[in-house]
């Protein structure tokens, strides 16, 4: 077959015009997390325009959970396994009918049955029709796929596919035959003026020879579509570049690799499940639920440890109160008791006569403890005091201390000599008068 020879590239005049009032704006990845299949599994760029020397690969994407950052955001890059591709020509040049015709087409011949994120892309528009290519996302595909991300929490905030997303980042004004192994699979696209236009996976295992009539074959498949299958040149990626001297020679074109740093630039056509939006809308809604019940949690664990601390100090206030309290009665019951010892003394205590001082003092002068006061009578102008005595010395130091007690108060004082008793104790006798016309003391 000679219908992948180059001819003459699509004329510009039959692309879509641009229409940036309608277009969807491009968003960009910088700063994301850029995951994308390749020809051994999966590589994960931390930043876009990594070099893929610095990049992290693995055979499948639970090998890539530890190295996502959770909190950074994820734009996924699917393979071409998990999006279904249909081109349809379409009886209108309006865009805003396009879509809903392009998707009641897709619903009757019952291919979005198997597919829910919906979009299409124009190529081509004349005045009273379209060509555009429909592009649909295998959800449960991209759910068996994705498994060990969405375990981790991890839902990526953007997907595009992976091989619309390297449309963007090839040399504008060319058409290229783009060749690309995304795991097993070998993916062939066609790019029109950074735009895809057609892919297919060719059934062609890995580490085999890579027919020329596979590529024949989907190119004519394209041409059935009514798309042109003319290119300027063929980009192989990682997987493909074995093959690129023979493809160089088969088709009489130019053959360039693509780079492995070469960024991935997001198209307008965005594939994200609306799922993952809402799964990951609910999820933050959880977070913001659990940081609000956690601050509620830390201000009521506050408002506690306050009130604790609030009911210990009331309570040691009251036990202050208490203890304040209690020595005050203390005091109380001593004053009462006081006031009932001054009540019970103070006819015996007045300024003209003092017994109690006397008696106070004739006891304080005896010798010994043995040495007893037996009597002390008082009256306003003598005072008799008695007393016993163990022992005969003892007896005269009694009335020589109580004597010189009294005497040293102003007091004349006189004394018997001490009598024995019958238990052989000694009795002695003091007299105290209180004004010197007193008798005098012996």
């Amino acid at each position: 077959m000679k219908t992948a020879v180059p001819q003459q590239p699509i004329r510009a005049e039959n692309l879509p015009a641009e229409k940036p009032a309608r277009r969807k704006p491009k968003r960009s990845a910088v700063g994301s997390q850029v995951i994308r299949p390749d020809a051994e599994g999966w590589t994960l760029l931390a930043a876009p325009g990594q070099p893929e020397s610095e990049a992290r690969h693995a055979p499948d994407l639970e090998g890539l959970v530890s190295s996502l950052n959770p909190r950074g955001e994820v734009t996924l890059l699917l393979p071409l396994n998990a999006v279904l591709l249909q081109h349809l020509r379409l009886p209108s040049a309006d865009p805003e009918e396009i879509h809903s015709m392009a998707a009641l087409q897709v619903e009757k011949a019952g291919i979005i049955e198997d597919a829910t994120a919906f979009s299409c892309q124009i190529l081509e528009q004349r005045e009273d029709a379209s060509s555009v290519l429909c592009l649909m996302l295998r959800e449960d595909k991209v759910e068996q796929l994705c498994a060990p991300l969405l375990e981790a929490g991890i839902f990526p905030q953007r997907a595009y596919l992976h091989l619309d997303s390297f449309a963007g980042s090839l040399p504008a004004g060319q058409i290229q035959l783009v060749l690309l192994r995304e795991g097993p699979d070998l993916v062939l696209g066609l790019i029109n003026r950074n735009r895809l236009v057609f892919a297919e996976i060719l059934d062609v295992a890995p580490g085999a020879t890579l027919d020329g009539d596979a590529i024949n074959q989907a190119l004519w498949r394209a041409e059935l579509s009514g798309l042109s299958t003319s290119f300027d040149q063929i980009v192989v990626g990682r997987g493909c570049e074995a093959w690129r001297q023979a493809l160089a020679d088969y088709f009489q074109a130019p053959v360039v690799e693509l780079p492995g740093e070469l960024p991935a630039k997001p198209t307008a056509t965005e594939l994200t499940p609306a799922s993952w939006k809402n799964r990951q809308a609910a999820r933050q809604r959880r977070r913001q639920t659990m940081r609000w019940l956690w601050l509620g949690g830390v201000v009521y664990a506050l408002l506690l440890v306050a009130a604790l601390a609030w009911i210990l100090y009331r309570q040691t206030q009251l036990q202050s109160l208490e203890a304040a309290n209690e020595r005050l009665q203390q005091q109380l019951v001593q004053q009462a008791e006081y006031t009932a010892r001054w009540e019970a003394w103070q006819g015996s205590v007045d300024p003209e006569a003092t017994p109690l001082e006397y008696l106070v003092a004739a006891c304080d002068a005896l010798p010994d403890p043995e040495v007893k006061l037996v009597n002390f009578h008082y009256k306003p102008d003598e005072i008799t005091i008695e007393g016993e005595a163990p022992t005969l010395p003892e007896a005269n130091e009694a009335v020589r201390n109580i004597k010189k007690t009294f005497a040293e108060m102003g007091f004349d004082v006189g004394s018997d000599l001490p009598t024995p008793l019958k238990d052989d104790r000694y009795h002695f006798n003091i007299r105290v008068f209180k004004f010197a016309a007193g008798p005098p003391s012996s």
